[in-house]
């Protein structure tokens, strides 16, 4: 009790605290729906390529245009 009086408190109010604590929470939310998001769609891409990729197997392609195919996907993915 004595040293309570000494020295003041260091901790902000709790109202401070909860406030603080909420707009974490919301920033994290939009964190993670722009992480799914992005992820989602990472995944339709990828999907479309291997569709592609499938509709190209009927055609009989010339080494070069697999070759120019190959990087075009390539180039696609690493984007």
């Amino acid at each position: 009790m004595v040293q309570s009086t000494i020295s003041p408190s260091t901790l902000f109010p709790l109202d401070i605290i909860d406030q603080r604590l909420k707009e974490f929470i919301r920033l994290h939310h939009l964190d993670l729906l722009r992480t799914i998001k992005h992820q989602i769609g990472k995944l339709n891409d990828t999907i479309n390529i291997d569709r592609f990729s499938k509709q190209l197997l009927v055609f009989h392609l010339t080494p070069e245009q697999v070759f120019l195919k190959d990087r075009v996907l390539f180039f696609y993915l690493s984007i």
